[in-house]
């Protein structure tokens, strides 16, 4: 008997060698003894017998650890005892390997009805029934191992059954009682109990079995850390270590396992599990031998970097090149940089995107693109430039298409109206465009003031858009000291400024600015930007008609600013006040505030120092003088006459100001100036005075040749006479000189032709280019003689041009001999002159000694003469010459020969000779 029984417990233990399934069935049988009707002795006996047989099946057995290979061979409570030491690393091929990488080996069919045993215990069916009642007792069951009661070894091996992670997953009663015992071991973990095993029964399953399992093992996990965390002075927690350790071996786990241990370790602490990314990630990288790594080895790992930290980083380098910039910093920096860069990484993607749609040229896609960026993005980043892309949407549309008027004009103003009305529904916060930050409705308003065009054709638009303005007024409030600490100052600065650049020309708008502006110094000054952008609004909204009351309010604020600059650190704000004052003044001022204006003009432009109000005060007399201020074109003329005191910006300024008063009085002034020494202000002046004469198809033209001619003999100076041939070389202009342009036209075109062509004849003699005054006098004479009307209307005509082809031919003449005698002196040329000059004078009886041919002719002459006397060397002829010379002239005798000059010419020349006399004789010496 007694050897049958050893026999069967040697075949019992064999079998225990090869099969883990035997020890559910012990379990069983001792659970049927306790409740046995046994007498104690009889149960005595056979307990002690049980645990034989326990010790036989259990202690030979290989280890039950789970697929990850966490737990020591050595069981559940030495694993708890020192947990370092029982991590061993899992195989590279997959979870459930040993550690020699082998698969373990498949359960025979014969643990099958072990299998069953263990749902059909009583305990696992309380277990795995669901509901309150099920949670509750899975509370209880746990509170029995920690108590230590008589069922807590066999609650233990129950608990090790029901929670290896390898037999989990093989029904769904499974997974449901290790549910129950997970969310059982976190609501100890929540009351603040500690259950030893939890972290070496809890860490095997991350990444086990379905959703419902996973999230209960998450749960469980973060409330023991935490709980780990509170009861540790220093912080810390052996299970996150536990989790670390997992996360970082040669050989990482599945990415599976790999997620949901990020997931729990993003919970508690994000900086901590960022490390340990970062070290699993550079150890398998290191350990592949590869450059870059094994794909399969890293990829778990920069997957998880990129979901939770939102950087698109290629490599490992790339990774640990960041990660020792940005490791010594804390969490809310790292994951702001994070942000940063990925938000920056992002709007590269969007700003490629809608670089793609503008080369398109499709305005529409253009459009709806910004509408469902500003819509549906959170990014600020993204959204702010959605709102810029609209700033620069009106430019886009005018310049930036592939091929000119590839949108029409019907088309162009739709598309503007579209991004009008989509940046109002943000102002106003309507149908889904809500601003998440008053930075966005800043830059919105900044957007609208782009549009001014299209609100210059588009009167009702421009409607809506001054009524959500003036709401936008009320609501910000536009007096000063409402904003001035506040988020929204800026957001009114760009309001206001917005008003002046849309020029929204409303009375209630402009009530706005002029209350503003009333305001107590001691609050509307103290900011000068503000202030600034209201007084340039003012004067752009009142550019077409006169506000008295805002001129007074800018004339004030100027003479406080004019205090402020001198005396202020922050001058350059001061000196844009002064600045944005001038310029609000530039209006058609009627008013008796036009004097007063006026005044503060001359006193800028009177300024020795340079100055930017300059320009501005320019424009405003300017604006006086075609208003018919006959004081600013006075103060102008007085200005360009002190050029030296002005910068050349500021010279053009001037000359463009008098050139906008047009006509006559335009050309009075430049006239004074077409002799000017400075060549560069020379030619403006003439670019000027040519673009007058060409105005109106040349209707200054005759009055401007006269003006030259009057100059010439009034300043003797030919060069006024050169400007005349010049300006019938003009494009523009020389078809006005021409016979056969003015042929078939009317009667006074024909005679305003005449008396330009003896212009331009007599402008030719007197610079000595006597050919061409022969030739144009022929086809002058010719023309005359076609039309007897003509004639009719200018009968001297034909004798004035009679007597200047007599005198051209004269000097003609006297040009032709001196130049067939080169050798001749200056002393021998001046001479001939003289006698030239005398037979002039006697020329043709009939030939009146007051006309005006013949006192050109004089006048010429004595120009002539003093070109000469200018060559004389310095010797006792040439002395005698000169003092022969004016002799000549002061004899009574021969003032017949200067009848008709203006005296001042003659005193003039006589002037000259003194001085040419006195510079021979020094010469000489």
């Amino acid at each position: 008997m007694r050897a049958k029984k050893l026999n069967f417990l040697k075949s019992l233990r064999l079998k225990s060698l090869h099969s883990v399934d035997v020890q559910p069935c012990i379990l069983s049988f001792c659970f049927g003894l306790k409740t046995s009707s046994y007498s104690p002795q009889r149960r005595l006996l056979v307990s002690l017998t049980c645990l034989f047989l326990i010790l036989c099946f259990i202690l030979p057995q290989p280890s039950i650890w789970d697929q990850d290979g966490l737990w020591a061979q050595e069981g559940l409570k030495n694993s708890s005892e020192n947990p370092k030491t029982s991590e061993t690393p899992s195989s590279p091929n997959s979870e459930g390997a040993n550690a020699e990488g082998q698969s373990p080996p498949t359960p025979p069919e014969s643990t099958q009805p072990a299998e069953d045993a263990f749902l059909a215990h009583p305990v696992v069916q309380k277990l795995k029934a669901g509901g309150t009642e099920s949670a509750l007792f899975a509370q209880s069951f746990l509170n029995v191992i920690l108590d230590g009661k008589p069922e807590a070894i066999e609650y233990r091996k129950l608990l090790l059954e029901a929670l290896e992670p390898k037999k989990v997953i093989t029904s769904p009663d499974r997974i449901l009682v290790a549910v129950q015992l997970v969310s059982a071991l976190a609501y100890l973990a929540s009351t603040g109990k500690t259950f030893p095993e939890g972290t070496q029964l809890l860490v095997p399953l991350i990444g086990v079995g379905p959703d419902s399992l996973k999230k209960a093992v998450r749960d469980a996990l973060v409330k023991k850390i935490v709980q780990e965390k509170s009861s540790d002075p220093k912080g810390g927690s052996q299970t996150i270590v536990s989790i670390g350790s997992r996360m970082t071996t040669n050989h990482p786990p599945r990415m599976e396992v790999l997620h949901e241990a990020s997931e729990i370790l993003w919970r508690v602490d994000g900086k901590i599990l960022l490390t340990y990314l970062i070290d699993g990630l550079l150890k398998n990288q290191k350990n592949q031998g590869a450059e870059d790594g094994a794909p399969e080895s890293i990829s778990g790992y920069i997957l998880e970097l990129r979901e939770r930290f939102r950087l698109e980083l290629e490599d490992p380098r790339q990774w640990e090149k960041w990660w020792d910039t940005w490791k010594s910093k804390n969490l809310e920096a790292i994951l702001a940089e994070a942000q940063r860069l990925d938000d920056q990484r992002r709007l590269q993607l969007w700003k490629n995107n809608l670089g793609r749609l503008k080369d398109s040229g499709d305005p529409v896609r253009l459009l709806s693109s910004i509408k469902d960026t500003f819509i549906f993005e959170k990014a600020h980043q993204i959204r702010a430039a959605s709102i810029l892309e609209l700033k620069s949407f009106p430019l886009w549309l005018r310049e930036g298409l592939s091929s000119p008027g590839a949108i029409s004009a019907q088309d162009r103003k739709k598309h503007l109206s579209t991004a009008i009305h989509f940046l109002l529904e943000i102002l106003e916060g309507r149908n889904g465009f809500r601003f998440v930050s008053i930075d966005e409705k800043t830059r919105s308003i900044e957007a609208l003031s782009t549009f001014g065009e299209i609100l210059t054709e588009d009167q009702e638009l421009k409607g809506k858009v001054i009524e959500v303005v003036e709401k936008e007024l009320q609501k910000y409030g536009i007096l000063p000291q409402s904003i001035w600490d506040d988020k929204s100052h800026k957001y009114s600065l760009e309001l206001i400024r917005a008003v002046g650049a849309l020029r929204l020309e409303d009375l209630e708008i402009k009530e706005f600015l002029v209350k503003a502006l009333s305001l107590p110094e001691k609050e509307s000054i103290k900011d000068p930007v503000w202030i600034t952008a209201v007084v340039t609004a003012l004067g752009r909204v009142t550019v077409k008609q006169e506000h008295p009351a805002s001129i007074a309010l800018i004339l004030e604020i100027y003479q406080s600013a004019k205090l402020n600059s001198a005396k202020s650190k922050t001058e350059k704000a001061w000196l844009d006040l002064r600045k944005a004052c001038v310029v609000a003044l530039n209006l058609p001022i009627s008013s008796p505030q036009r004097t007063k204006v006026r005044e503060l003009y001359k006193s800028i432009l009177m300024d020795a120092q340079p100055s930017s109000e300059r320009i501005p005060a320019i424009i405003g007399l300017g604006i006086l003088a075609r208003a018919s201020d006959d004081e600013s074109v006075k103060l102008l003329e007085d200005a360009l006459k002190r050029k030296a005191q002005f910068d050349v910006g500021e010279v053009s300024s001037i000359i463009n100001a008098l050139a906008y008063l047009g006509g006559e009085a335009a050309l009075e002034v430049f006239i004074q100036f077409l002799n000017d020494k400075d060549v560069a202000f020379q030619d403006q002046v003439w670019k000027r005075t040519v673009s007058l004469a060409k105005a109106e198809n040349g209707k200054l033209l005759d009055s401007l040749l006269a003006r030259l001619q009057q100059q010439a003999f009034a300043k003797n100076d030919i060069s006024f006479i050169e400007a005349i041939v010049k300006l019938s070389k003009e494009a523009g202009l020389k078809e006005h000189f021409q016979s056969q342009t003015v042929s078939q036209g009317t009667e006074q075109q024909k005679k305003q032709y005449y008396h330009r062509e003896l212009h331009r004849l007599r402008s030719h003699e007197l610079t000595g280019d006597l050919a061409t005054v022969l030739t144009g006098l022929k086809t002058l004479e010719a023309f005359i003689n076609q039309s007897a009307d003509l004639k009719k209307a200018l009968p001297k005509a034909l004798e004035d041009i009679g007597l200047l082809n007599q005198r051209a031919q004269l000097m003609k003449k006297a040009q032709d001999a001196f130049k067939s005698k080169p050798a001749l002196s200056p002393q021998e040329v001046l001479l001939a002159h003289i006698e030239l000059f005398k037979q002039c004078s006697k020329l043709a009886p009939e030939m009146k000694s007051g006309s005006t041919t013949l006192v050109e002719m004089r006048w010429h002459l004595l120009s002539w003469l003093t070109s000469r006397v200018t060559l004389l060397s310095p010797s006792p002829q040439s002395l005698k010459l000169v003092e022969d010379l004016t002799t000549t002239v002061s004899s009574p005798d021969n003032a017949k020969y200067f009848e008709g000059l203006d005296p001042s010419v003659m005193t003039r020349f006589s002037d000259f000779l003194k001085s040419e006399k006195v510079r021979l004789a020094k010469q000489q010496k």
